[in-house]
């Protein structure tokens, strides 16, 4: 079987698989904290789709933040609200119709605020490596997360969905997905760590049964 590959220093090829090209997303939207941003990212994801990382299916969407702090939740929804009007539009209706989502596959990844002494967004810090010698850019994080979550959406099989994630920290996905349960409204992503760490960061507290028992580290 064919597959792309990551070239390391042009000597050193990492497979990946190839799956994920029998499913495409239906939106891709990334949130800004500004119009700037957001022109920025749309430069980027648009590249990117030129050269075959992004399906050209896919519509993209770069998505700025009507108020300053708004937050990871209240860009989601603002993003989700978005990708909702668009498709909408697209299938004919005059308004907002939820029922667009019931056959689609929605992306939406957060940037996040800007740090003053950063040369880029952390989602475009790069590393030596590039997605094969046709792709003139060297690989970023950004490019990480839509790979991961290509294979991600391939291996689900789920019929539709919304996706979300951060874009500033590297996250690896196993290679051949994750088996997420149909019986599930919510799925979520997490890494096991300690109480000291997990303090300053969102979390999920379960209980025996691998259930969300407390939302916070706050309210125990």
């Amino acid at each position: 079987m064919s597959s792309e590959s990551v070239i390391v220093g042009e000597q050193i090829p990492l497979s990946l698989n190839e799956n994920a090209r029998h499913i495409n997303w239906t939106v891709i939207v990334v949130t800004a904290s500004d119009q700037e941003s957001a022109y920025a990212f749309d430069f980027i994801l648009r590249q990117r789709q030129r050269y075959g990382l992004i399906d050209k299916s896919t519509i993209i969407l770069t998505v700025n933040d009507p108020q300053e702090k708004l937050g990871s939740g209240g860009a989601t929804l603002n993003a989700l609200l978005v990708a909702t009007e668009i498709l909408s539009a697209k299938a004919g209706y005059s308004l907002i119709n939820t029922s667009v989502l019931h056959s689609a596959h929605i992306l939406i990844l957060h940037t996040g605020r800007i740090f003053p002494y950063d040369a880029c967004h952390r989602s475009l810090a790069t590393l030596p490596a590039r997605f094969g010698p046709n792709r003139p850019w060297l690989l970023t994080n950004l490019d990480l997360l839509i790979h991961d979550f290509n294979n991600l959406i391939a291996s689900s099989k789920l019929p539709y969905g919304v996706w979300i994630s951060s874009t500033d920290a590297f996250v690896t996905l196993p290679k051949n997905g994750i088996e997420v349960p149909f019986d599930s409204d919510i799925h979520a992503l997490a890494t096991l760590e300690d109480v000291q760490y997990a303090a300053g960061h969102g979390v999920y507290i379960i209980n025996k049964e691998k259930v969300i028992e407390q939302k916070s580290l706050l309210s125990t």
